[in-house]
């Protein structure tokens, strides 16, 4: 459920839609979500309250109303604003940023209730991403918030720089440790592949001939697509998907790279394809 709501968020700063389409586009996504959690056994069983649902649906409003009162008086706000370190060692992605005249205000929203045990963890993440902060743009931030939107509770968190610092130096510690044995590591290519849960994301993994008929290409233009079949073009090969299910399709347009999981295939057609905007990249061009 958070996935679909911070994809929404994204929809909501990144284009000029209407709330009502927002929602559409959050709903959507949350039957994609939740369809796909049956595929995994690990997600198999996990609650999607609907309490929780409409909160979201809420939030997205809230934050919907809080963009467009922020271009009318000039106060400007990021969502998922990416921070690299200078040395390009450490990532941050904190859920807001909103500046105000006295400063940048960080903002992590948790799809949960607020627990005191883990409290501490809150305030390092706010901490990371505000030392993060201040090594790119070289200014803290004011203040620091989460917000727990299943029971509406919100926390504030003074910004320590010493903390700060010292957070960023342990985290710097880790990479510097960890940098080494990643280039280490390689994609070991096998039967086992099928089963492995970083399958979409494996480079190795589409580099080489499998066994299987997953399938990688880019929406094209040279077919109609309608609601129940889509076009997808690697090199010169096309390749028309069904969807013979009830499965809603994702918001894709033409351009966007997808790879397609576990096809079952009828004679030379592919139908009930597993897929997912998480395993989608956009590309530049159709």
């Amino acid at each position: 459920m958070g996935s679909a709501f911070h994809a929404a968020i994204n929809k909501v700063y990144q284009q000029d839609l209407k709330l009502n389409a927002i929602i559409d586009l959050f709903q959507n996504d949350l039957k994609i979500q939740r369809i796909e959690s049956l595929k995994n056994y690990r997600e198999r069983n996990l609650p999607w309250p609907r309490d929780l649902r409409e909160t979201l649906e809420n939030t997205l409003a809230a934050i919907f109303s809080n963009r467009a009162n922020s271009k009318r008086t000039g106060v400007k706000s990021y969502f998922e604003t990416t921070l690299v370190s200078k040395d390009r060692l450490i990532i941050g992605r904190p859920d807001m940023v909103i500046m105000t005249s006295e400063g940048p205000i960080i903002i992590d929203y948790k799809t949960g209730h607020f627990d005191q045990e883990y409290a501490s963890i809150f305030e390092d993440q706010i901490l990371f991403y505000s030392g993060l902060w201040q090594e790119i743009h070289g200014n803290y931030p004011i203040l620091g918030r989460v917000e727990f939107l299943l029971d509406g509770n919100s926390v504030e968190i003074s910004i320590n720089k010493d903390k700060c610092i010292s957070i960023l130096a342990e985290v710097r510690k880790i990479a510097n440790i960890l940098k080494p044995l990643e280039e280490k590591l390689k994609a070991v290519i096998g039967d086992h592949c099928v089963t492995c849960d970083y399958r979409p994301w494996c480079n190795a993994y589409w580099s080489y001939d499998r066994k299987n008929n997953d399938l990688e290409g880019t929406i094209c233009h040279d077919h109609p697509r309608d609601s129940k079949s889509f076009c997808l073009k690697n090199n010169k090969k096309h390749q028309i998907i069904l969807n013979m299910s009830a499965l809603p399709f994702p918001d894709w347009s033409f351009g966007t790279k997808v790879r397609i999981l576990d096809p079952i295939v009828t004679g030379n057609i592919y139908s009930k394809g597993f897929y997912s905007e998480l395993f989608s990249v956009v590309c530049s061009g159709g």
